[in-house]
């Protein structure tokens, strides 16, 4: 009985042993990304995919997905490249002009297709009620706030932040995904 469990014990020690004197590439290399990812994008499931391993060991040691969920880019991220802790930040790295003029907006207010909508993404600004949109689409900076319930962050210049303050009752429409 003593002897399995040495036979057992040399066993698993030769597997760790062998884990970790392989080739460690990275211990967050995980995660890749599906498309390009702009800085200040948030992080989610959709978009990443999952790096096959050559290593089983080290699907312990890297990051889970809700340690990525939420956070947000620190410089752009091509597809198919590492996704890591790294490269991500817990709060977007916004830089606004000294004309600009930020403005946030409900995500939910977009519906389903709101869980599309990310940095780089193109939004008109409409009257819910007329339903006419102002001036051309504008760039989303960031989704702030909670993560259950964000925010939509965009600038506007001086003007365009006067012709958006007429409107009653402001919603988004979406123009572009990235």
């Amino acid at each position: 009985m003593i002897l399995r469990w040495v036979i057992f014990l040399v066993f698993v020690g030769a597997l760790v042993a062998f884990s970790c004197s392989m080739e460690k590439k990275s211990v967050e290399t995980e995660y890749v990304a599906a498309r390009t990812l702009q800085t200040n994008t948030r992080v989610n499931s959709t978009l990443w995919t999952l790096q096959k391993r050559q290593n089983p060991a080290a699907l312990w040691r890297g990051p889970k997905p809700e340690d990525l969920a939420g956070k947000y880019v620190k410089s752009e991220i091509t597809e198919g490249f590492d996704i890591t802790l790294a490269n991500l930040s817990a709060f977007p790295k916004l830089t606004f002009s000294s004309n600009s003029v930020p403005f946030t907006f409900k995500l939910g207010d977009l519906g389903p297709l709101g869980t599309y909508l990310n940095a780089g993404a193109k939004v008109y600004v409409c009257d819910q009620e007329t339903l006419l949109c102002t001036g051309a689409p504008y760039e989303v900076k960031a989704l702030v706030g909670n993560v259950d319930s964000p925010l939509v962050l965009i600038c506007l210049t001086d003007a365009e932040a006067t012709e958006v303050r007429k409107i009653k009752k402001p919603t988004l429409r979406i123009a572009a995904l990235p």
